[in-house]
């Protein structure tokens, strides 16, 4: 267990016992732990980086990206459907992102959409 998981334990056992500064930098340190976190996850092998409309409207290494690459991953490949709902996607998708492309308020539109579909599916 490393220094932050430890810090977790004796906090929860004892109380936080903290200043306001403290807290505002204890939440200000989680944020930043769950983009590196999220940044690491984009990096490792994930079995495939395609994901174009995400990629094309929100970036290759954005949070809604990766959030929805790790949807397909881990919730879609295991289950017959979801492997095929992706293949469907694949074949329709390159053309919509080029559509969305093209158009800056439909971009964000969708990355709007985007954002919160990726909040709810990987909290």
């Amino acid at each position: 267990m490393g220094h932050c998981e430890i810090r977790i334990v004796l906090d929860q056992r004892h109380g936080e016992g903290r200043t306001p500064a403290q807290s505002v930098a204890g939440r200000r340190g989680v944020r930043e732990h769950e983009r590196f976190h999220h940044a690491a996850l984009a990096t490792q092998a994930i079995s495939d980086r395609r994901c174009f409309v995400a990629t094309a409207v929100c970036g290759e290494l954005s949070d809604t990206t990766v959030r929805l690459r790790l949807f397909r991953d881990a919730c879609l490949q295991p289950f017959a459907i979801g492997r095929w709902l992706t293949r469907v996607y694949y074949r329709v998708s390159p053309g919509v992102a080029q559509q969305i492309g093209r158009s800056p308020w439909l971009r964000t539109l969708v990355r709007a959409f985007l954002d919160r579909l990726a909040k709810v599916l990987v909290p």
